[in-house]
């Protein structure tokens, strides 16, 4: 996540793949099952924290406001900034 723009498109994206539960059907004619899986755990790093206007805190804010469903915990906190 852009520690400046924070979540863009294709973060959203690949956060919506993951937390599908339910793929797409089988390409073969004769499988109608879908596969099923809980949805996954995911890690998401705040990069950019050398560019100007870059902000750790709005950047976690994004995650939560974007990325529906989750729950951003930071495990480690930048110094400056």
């Amino acid at each position: 996540v852009d520690a400046v723009a924070g979540v863009q498109a294709q973060t959203e994206t690949v956060w919506k793949a993951l937390r599908n539960t339910t793929a797409s059907p089988s390409i073969h004619p004769k499988q109608h099952h879908h596969h099923h899986h809980e949805p996954l755990p995911c890690v998401a790093l705040i990069n950019k924290m050398d560019k100007e206007g870059c902000n750790f805190y709005q950047a976690i804010q994004s995650l939560k406001h974007k990325l529906r469903g989750s729950n951003p915990v930071p495990i480690q906190l930048p110094l400056f900034w």
